[in-house]
């Protein structure tokens, strides 16, 4: 899902990292699972909360 969109995202490797370790918890997530995943990258620092809205724009 975001892994395609990686490259237009400009995400680091921690970043990236992150994701990918969230999304491979387990199965099927929701689109609220979803973007808790991205608000606790923003929370971590990860992210700024206009790329946490331009990633859950591109991944709805």
């Amino acid at each position: 899902m975001i892994g395609e969109h990686f490259h237009r995202l400009s995400l680091d490797s921690k970043t990236k990292e992150h994701f990918i370790r969230e999304l491979d918890r387990g199965g099927d997530i929701t689109g609220k699972e979803f973007n808790d995943i991205v608000n606790d990258a923003h929370e971590k620092g990860l992210i700024n909360s206009q790329k946490a809205e331009k990633i859950k724009d591109i991944v709805k």
